[in-house]
């Protein structure tokens, strides 16, 4: 849905304040959700960059004509400096390795530098501050430095006394003031969705030109906030839809697909979904999930396949005749008036977090960005 996207975007600005650096993130393919249709949508708001994992991503985007500054979170190597030189790719240091063999390239290019303040995954040392500045100062001529950057480790917990996010924040507000790369001429960021919501509600505002990357809220989602709660407000992008491609029916004792993991205590119908665990829903939502049929939540039964689920229209066939379900529009992801399901709810039956499950949605599912318009008149009409 284009149009939640653009008013998660558009709170989430408002929420941060103007002005500030915002860096909506679409690496993974947009977490899922299309990066190249995502920036587009994008690309009229107030954007400082988009920003990717790896140099791939990146290209990929230039080469589809995106003109908007694309920040590079991964390491680059080598002659990868290169690419970023040719593709105009604002890459991110994150050593003194890297540092180096950019400078030995002598190739102008414009970057920003990370600061590992806790995360412990990439960034310089903070008592490499010395040396990289030194280096900077040598060879400003080729290393044009934007900003500079951290990542935050657990960054829902400002609202916790022993908050580990504020000890990082201070360690990075610390670290830019005594070098001197606070002022208004860099773009600074250490912010993601949770920690800068968090932030914003432990204090009301955030740090004064301190930007925020934007990655899961955008999409719709902000889990794990302690003692705080925006997915009200917040709308999920992602919706999945899939039809009802076979009924059968079984009776009291007979067993649903591999493994005969589940047994009909009843006279039951069963429904074939064509979605499966190569499409991205984990087997671990076998008799945990469940999808909608005719605004009724229908259980998943037996092992979910490579390439189908099996859900339990009993209670469905009471009200409809199992003719008229063939072929019927199934919800595994989306929102309604009667019931809903969010990636949250896929995150809690397969035991893991709402990143995972909607990066990994495969590129065998058909891909649609629409209005909720459009996809309410396809619902009616059965033309999805």
């Amino acid at each position: 849905y284009l149009n939640r996207l653009l008013d998660n975007y558009r709170f989430l600005a408002r929420l941060f304040g103007n002005g500030r650096f915002i860096c909506p993130v679409i690496k993974a393919n947009a977490y899922g959700h299309g990066d190249l249709e995502v920036v587009r949508t994008l690309s009229t708001e107030n954007v400082s960059a988009f920003g990717v994992g790896f140099l791939e991503e990146a290209i990929r985007l230039r080469e589809a004509q995106v003109k908007s500054p694309i920040l590079c979170f991964g390491p680059l190597q080598g002659k990868e400096f290169l690419l970023a030189q040719r593709y105009q790719i604002i890459p991110v240091l994150s050593s003194m390795d890297q540092l180096r063999q950019l400078l030995e390239l002598k190739v102008p290019l414009k970057c920003h530098i990370k600061f590992d303040t806790g995360m412990h995954r990439l960034g310089f040392a903070m008592d490499e501050a010395a040396q990289v500045r030194e280096l900077l100062s040598a060879h400003g001529h080729y290393v044009q430095v934007e900003g500079f950057m951290s990542h935050l480790a657990d960054g829902h917990d400002f609202l916790l006394n022993d908050s580990f996010s504020l000890e990082q924040l201070r360690r990075f507000q610390d670290l830019l003031t005594h070098w001197g790369w606070s002022g208004a001429q860099f773009s600074n960021h250490l912010f993601n969705s949770q920690g800068a919501v968090s932030c914003y509600h432990k204090f009301g505002e955030l740090p004064k030109g301190m930007g925020v990357r934007i990655g899961i809220g955008l999409y719709g989602y902000l889990p794990d906030l302690v003692g705080f709660n925006l997915n009200f407000l917040l709308k999920p992008v992602m919706e999945i839809w899939s039809r009802i491609v076979h009924v059968l029916r079984v009776e009291p004792g007979e067993t649903v697909s591999y493994g005969r993991r589940w047994k009909a205590s009843r006279p039951s119908f069963i429904g074939v979904v064509p979605f499966g665990y190569a499409d991205g829903l984990s087997r671990n939502a076998m008799g945990r999930g469940y999808v909608v049929v005719r605004d009724q939540k229908v259980p998943i039964v037996g092992a979910i396949t490579m390439d189908a689920l099996m859900c339990d229209l009993t209670e469905v066939t009471k009200k409809y005749s199992v003719d008229r379900l063939l072929g019927e529009p199934v919800m595994l992801m989306g929102l309604s008036e009667q019931a809903s399901i969010t990636a949250l709810d896929w995150a809690r039956w397969s035991d893991t977090i709402v990143w995972e499950v909607v990066s990994r949605i495969s590129d065998r599912v058909t891909r649609l960005w629409v209005s909720q318009e459009y996809l309410d008149h396809s619902l009616d009409n059965k033309e999805i």
